[in-house]
């Protein structure tokens, strides 16, 4: 993939992130296996429990994001929902916290920014329909989490440097 250029001009806002997009662009967030996609998007969760709580994710959550709900069983039914409802919790969190301090960032539905380095990895383990529960996490935080009472898709301030959309 080409490097962006620039002509001499005075930047933007948009231009002087550019750099950043370059680095993202040539990552491994784009050819990152479901799995590996999976595991980032769970450690950032966990970095973002730390930011706000000063704790890690529970234990139960993390075995929840990285094995199916189907392993579960209805007896753990209501501890899902739970896991789920926190993810979906901090996956907001962390896509306003990277938004706000200027990560390469774009509008993927109407009102929804969302930093690229989180975008190109939910969209790998959407598209490949990763089996773990960090898949119903991710699609909660942006769908809706009716389980939360949400009645329709997240929308999301505009970040102060989107790079597209």
């Amino acid at each position: 993939m080409p490097e962006f250029q620039f002509r001499d001009t005075p930047m933007s806002d948009t231009a002087m992130l550019m750099p950043a997009l370059n680095d993202l662009l040539h990552s491994d967030a784009q050819s990152a296996s479901p799995e590996e996609a999976a595991v980032w998007l769970i450690e950032q969760l966990d970095d973002e429990s730390m930011q706000l709580t000063g704790q890690h994710l529970f234990d139960f959550d993390l075995w929840f994001f990285s094995h199916s709900p189907l392993e579960l069983g209805e007896a753990r039914r209501n501890d899902g929902i739970g896991a789920v409802s926190r993810g979906v919790s901090l996956v907001r969190s962390r896509v306003d916290r990277l938004n706000a301090i200027g990560s390469p960032s774009g509008q993927v539905a109407r009102g929804l920014w969302v930093p690229w380095e989180i975008e190109y990895r939910y969209e790998t383990i959407y598209q490949s329909e990763f089996p773990w529960g960090i898949s119903f996490v991710m699609q909660g935080a942006f769908l809706g989490n009716p389980l939360a009472g949400d009645r329709g898709p997240w929308k999301n301030k505009r970040p102060k440097f989107p790079t597209a959309g």
